[in-house]
């Protein structure tokens, strides 16, 4: 495959690396780094040119646009603000775009080696350097989206959270650790790869990252032993169990109010799990229910900092903390479907091809760091985006 027939490819790897130079492009050029988005209009347009050229859409296709338009209108429904919705349905639009391109992505894993150790040590640069020198000019950098204060910082808990030439600590942790996955299953040398990784996620304190970050490095560290396969099913269990269940118990019992937190130990590994019970879950649920649809959810926008930014309805700040509940207040019980198909693939994925494995792992990842995190970062989004199209078109 010539370089031009990549250049899509190409083009969504530009696209992370902006990213992973968010905090140093905004501080120099300020809202010219939207211009990235054109990156994602002109691979949509490449897609459906072709679409129309062979003249057939696929039934995924169908489903997909489908989905992403009735939930835009639900969405307009319940916001009554057509930028908020745009604003959100981009998150959707990016797994989208990473569903399209997935066969590239899968066949050419050697190609995109180069990409993925930038992500990673990049990353990872950016973090020590901003810890040894935290006095860099685009520290200043602010967002103008919500009331955190960031820029490759984020002082929520009393933390200075470093985020390297990013803007945001947890999506620089998110790049770190989903580059992590991909260095696990094809890259050799991993363990000199691991300790820096730890290290640097450890660096920018975001926990969920951090956690599962721990997890891919048990997984690294058992591979080819007996006991690998029910280690890494033991670890999907527990996940998906943990992202839906938690939410969920909050939810019933009213922010799991009834749940006391009296080991000192426990206290301070489960306090952020404990907070986001009785607030962030609970919190978002409420809004749903109040603002939206128990059943459609509220729509693209209708949950988020977009949310907080243009909701004229309700914009008092709630983070969202959990990538199911994220998922739910945007599409409503559709989550629960999408769950059901994917758990029912993951479940009959070839451990011995190492591309199933890869998304095994991936998912692993997903589902630990999503407990209290929403992973909205492009970078995790895109490739939920590669993975879910693997599934559905090779695992029947």
């Amino acid at each position: 495959m010539s370089l031009w027939e990549k250049w899509d490819l190409i083009s969504i790897n530009i696209y992370l690396y902006i990213y992973l130079f968010e905090g140093v492009i905004i501080y120099y050029l300020g809202d010219y780094i939207y211009i990235r988005e054109i990156i994602l209009l002109l691979i949509l347009i490449s897609y459906y040119k072709n679409i129309i050229k062979n003249g057939k859409m696929g039934k995924y296709d169908i489903y997909w646009i489908s989905i992403l338009l009735f939930y835009f209108l639900v969405g307009l429904f319940f916001t009554e603000n057509i930028k908020q919705v745009i604003l959100g349905s981009k998150l959707f639009i990016l797994i989208y775009i990473g569903y399209i391109l997935y066969k590239k992505y899968f066949n050419n894993i050697n190609f995109l080696k180069k990409y993925y150790m930038g992500f990673f040590l990049v990353s990872c640069l950016g973090i020590f350097l901003q810890y040894f020198y935290n006095d860099l000019p685009w520290s200043s950098v602010q967002r103008t989206w919500t009331i955190y204060t960031a820029g490759i910082s984020d002082s929520t808990d009393n933390l200075f959270r470093l985020a390297g030439f990013g803007r945001l600590s947890n999506s620089v942790a998110s790049m770190i650790v989903c580059s992590f996955v991909w260095i696990i299953c094809f890259c050799n040398r991993k363990w000199i790869y691991s300790i820096i990784g730890l290290i640097a996620v450890i660096l920018t304190t975001s926990r969920g990252g951090i956690v599962a970050y721990i997890i891919c490095m048990c997984i690294y560290f058992f591979k080819g032993h007996k006991g690998e396969k029910f280690l890494l099913k033991t670890f999907f269990y527990v996940s998906i169990i943990s992202l839906i269940g938690l939410p969920i118990y909050a939810i019933v019992f009213d922010g799991g109010n009834d749940v006391y937190l009296k080991d000192d130990v426990f206290v301070f590994l489960l306090a952020t799990i404990q907070d986001r019970m009785v607030n962030s879950w609970n919190g978002t649920f409420l809004i749903v229910k109040n603002y939206g649809s128990m059943l459609l959810g509220r729509g693209f926008g209708g949950i988020g900092s977009v949310r907080e930014l243009y909701d004229k309805f309700v914009s008092y700040q709630n983070p969202i903390d959990n990538f199911f509940v994220m998922l739910y207040g945007n599409i409503g019980i559709l989550v629960f479907i999408i769950f059901f198909v994917i758990i029912k693939k993951i479940i009959k994925l070839d451990f011995s091809k190492i591309e199933e494995k890869y998304i095994y792992i991936f998912f692993i990842m997903l589902f630990y760091a999503g407990i209290v995190n929403d992973m909205m970062e492009p970078m995790i989004l895109i490739h939920l985006g590669y993975c879910m199209g693997y599934l559905l078109y090779n695992i029947k």
